[in-house]
């Protein structure tokens, strides 16, 4: 498996706190890479690697390239992160937001005394992604995420800094 997702990630490259798609030469509808053309659907892993301890990454540019790569017009995009201590969510970035947004976040937890064994310190972390949430599904249309006029994808990293792996699969319709 980890095999897989490593395999996965020989299209991209690492920059500042997201990840970039590295640019590829298409071959018909699909591009050169055994992760592209696989039947139906097309999967990927976005590596991102977080700076801070809490940061909010927005992924949205990241995603909407791989549907222009993927020359997908209408379906359904679904993301997943493997971490429990980082989320995916929509909401608004700028203007100092996505901080407000990681503050509210961490004070909906309760300071209580935690009880998890491997670091007590951040255990709330692994409570606020499970409310959050691991994945997102949204739609495409007209070859572009069906996002609001203020929404973007947003990674929330709550115990960084660490590199997070965001599966990506598309599907159209």
């Amino acid at each position: 498996m980890r095999e897989d997702c490593q395999a996965q990630s020989r299209g991209l490259i690492r920059a500042r706190g997201f990840i970039q798609l590295s640019e590829g030469k298409a071959d018909g509808d699909h591009f050169n890479s055994s992760i592209w053309g696989r039947g139906a659907y097309v999967a990927d892993v976005l590596r991102v690697s977080t700076t801070d301890r809490k940061q909010v990454v927005d992924l949205t540019d990241q995603i909407e390239a791989l549907i222009r790569r993927a020359k997908m017009q209408q379906g359904l995009c679904s993301l997943f992160v493997t971490h429990t201590t980082a989320a995916l969510t929509t909401g608004e970035i700028g203007e100092e937001t996505e901080d407000d947004f990681l503050q509210v976040v961490e004070q909906m937890i309760p300071s209580i005394h935690f009880r998890h064994a491997h670091d007590p310190s951040h255990a709330w972390s692994h409570m606020a992604s499970s409310i959050l949430g691991p994945s997102l599904t949204i739609p495409v249309s007209a070859g572009k995420l069906a996002l609001g006029t203020w929404q973007s994808v947003m990674l929330v990293e709550l115990d960084g800094p660490r590199e997070r792996a965001v599966h990506v699969t598309l599907v159209p319709s």
